[in-house]
C-alpha cells in the first residue's frame, strides 16, 4: 500500500487499504490491542494475556478475528 501511495499510484493503494479495513477494526475494536495478542497468540508468536489496563477483547470480536484473520 505504501509502495503504491511513494509512486503515486492512489487507485491501488486505496484498494488495499480498504481491504486491511475490517482487520484494522477488529484488532482495535475494544478500544486496545488485545486483539493483536490474539491473532498473534493463534500464530503461536506470544501468548494471549495482556496486562491491565488492558483488557481481552470480548468473545464477538474473538471469533471475528478468528474468521478474518487467522489462517
Amino acid at each position: 500500500m505504501v509502495r503504491f501511495a511513494l509512486v503515486h499510484d492512489l487507485k491501488n493503494a486505496q484498494k488495499l487499504h480498504y481491504k486491511l479495513t475490517e482487520i484494522t477494526e477488529q484488532l482495535f475494536a475494544d478500544g486496545n490491542p488485545g486483539g493483536v495478542k490474539v491473532v498473534l497468540a493463534k500464530k503461536k508468536i506470544t501468548q494471549p494475556t495482556v496486562r491491565l489496563p488492558l483488557v481481552e477483547p470480548n468473545d464477538t470480536v474473538k471469533a471475528k478475528l478468528k474468521k478474518i484473520a487467522i489462517n
